[in-house]
């Protein structure tokens, strides 16, 4: 098991290496960095463009910049940002908690609310309320995630006024104590949580009703049954365990949306993370911030499909990996 786990580590290098040679080469492909900071302001000079070119080594072949940002992302140096100057790493720093807080407490919402209703339709498979939760689990399932988004603004923000609907924290945030703070902070999460776990949390009900229910067909929970055995037990200490297992396979393809789906609704909500962080980076075109952005955002993704297979071989013990 320890030899598989630093085996998939390990291919998580090349991969890393070869996301950040594509980005790098879709950027250059997109046009020149100074003629796009620069734009055709007369006022700036060729030589002032030249000179930017160099101090950013934007001057040498495309293989040659790649190999010279390789060296430094050794020592986590991901070079300087083209619009202010200052290091990616100390920007993605700032902006990466904004974006784990997030995802985990979505990633939380998503399980907690999807895996009782997941339950509750296959105890309850065929029946009313198992008809009315799947239509309404798959129109949150089909619903896109800008647009109700936008509708949660407009609705719960706008019209009712009950929640914040851009930022993190206002300015005066220093002036309250801890739990105003924290409070604040907790209302301003309501709405960015809500639109960014609606698709996930529609799609793992549903897997978890169709595994639950193929559990319930087995031998050994007819056998617990006749046992005279509570239906809780049944339900959560026999069949829940093994009806769990797909839904943490599952587990390492939210992960990946949620980080893609940081870039729209970050930018939405005006929350101040990583996404958030990209997207500006891209529409200025700062080239070193988006290649940042787009490996520390590979790298969690990828080490969320690490642990996924991590914690499906401790769920279940039959699960082993060979050396």
């Amino acid at each position: 098991m320890l030899s598989y786990i630093i085996r998939r580590f390990l291919l998580i290098i090349p991969m890393l290496i070869g996301i950040s040679l594509i980005t790098l080469a879709i950027m250059h492909l997109s046009g020149d960095p100074a003629s796009i900071k620069y734009g055709l302001n007369p006022e700036i000079a060729e030589s002032a463009r030249q000179q930017f070119r160099e101090h950013y080594n934007l001057d040498k072949p495309i293989l040659t910049q790649f190999l010279m940002w390789l060296r430094r992302i050794v020592f986590l140096d991901f070079g300087n940002s083209l619009i202010d100057d200052r290091p990616v790493i100390e920007k993605i720093g700032e902006r990466l908690p904004a974006t784990l807080l997030l995802g985990g407490i979505s990633i939380l919402v998503i399980y907690i609310i999807a895996i009782p209703i997941g339950i509750s339709s296959a105890v309850k498979a065929n029946t009313p309320y198992d008809r009315i939760m799947t239509v309404a689990l798959f129109i949150g399932y089909s619903t896109p995630t800008f647009w109700f988004a936008l509708l949660l603004i407009m609705f719960f923000g706008i019209h009712l006024g009950w929640f914040p609907i851009s930022g993190m924290r206002p300015w005066y945030v220093e002036y309250y104590p801890f739990f105003a703070s924290f409070k604040d902070l907790a209302w301003r999460l309501v709405l960015p949580v809500a639109a960014t776990s609606l698709v996930s949390l529609a799609g793992i009900s549903r897997y978890m009703r169709s595994s639950m229910l193929e559990v319930l067909r087995q031998d050994y929970i007819r056998t617990a049954r006749a046992k005279g055995l509570k239906e809780s037990r049944v339900l959560y200490k026999h069949a829940l365990k093994n009806a769990l297992l797909p839904i943490i396979t599952i587990a390492s393809m939210i992960l990946p949306s949620l980080i893609g789906g940081s870039f729209i609704i970050e930018t939405i909500f005006g929350w101040p993370g990583m996404g958030r962080l990209g997207f500006e980076a891209i529409m200025n075109y700062d080239l070193y911030t988006v290649m940042g952005v787009g490996v520390i955002s590979a790298f969690l993704t990828l080490l969320g499909l690490v642990l996924a297979d991590i914690m499906y071989a401790i769920v279940d013990p039959r699960i082993r990996y060979d050396a």
